[in-house]
């Protein structure tokens, strides 16, 4: 999670350098996907709430 006021340019740094830092620092590990979320304040609406039928399982 990043704070949500960050900028998209600046949420994606946040991003990129932990996903160049975690082969450094999991041994064995050849590559890792990162996605920067904002994070969701108190009372604010889930950005993801659409897309949750499409992971729900029965």
């Amino acid at each position: 999670m990043v704070a949500g006021d960050l900028s998209v340019r600046d949420a994606h740094q946040v991003a990129v350098d932990a996903e160049h830092a975690l082969p450094h620092a999991v041994p064995r590990l050849t590559a890792a996907l990162v996605r920067a979320d904002p994070d969701i304040g108190y009372g604010e609406a889930d950005p993801h709430a659409p897309l949750a039928h499409h992971h729900a399982h029965a």
